[in-house]
């Protein structure tokens, strides 16, 4: 089981290589898994410190993020 989650971890950390943010949805196309579970698994490794959550917005809202200025 150790090897499978370090592959899946292995996985969604390489989604997020990239100098942008990325959606979870749009991590979850590309792992071909449901939304719902990358983001139980970004929660995840939020806890552990490997991933850092930037941007929430209320379900059923069509608004779209924004940049916000960087906290020092």
């Amino acid at each position: 089981m150790d090897d499978w989650w370090s592959d899946v971890e292995k996985d969604v950390l390489g989604c997020l290589d990239g100098p942008e943010a990325i959606a979870p949805a749009d991590i979850a196309k590309r792992l071909g898994v449901s939304e719902d579970a990358t983001i139980s698994l970004l929660a995840m490794l939020a806890r552990e410190g490997r991933v850092k959550i930037c941007l929430v917005s209320r379900a059923g809202s069509s608004a779209r993020a924004r940049a916000l200025p960087a906290q020092s």
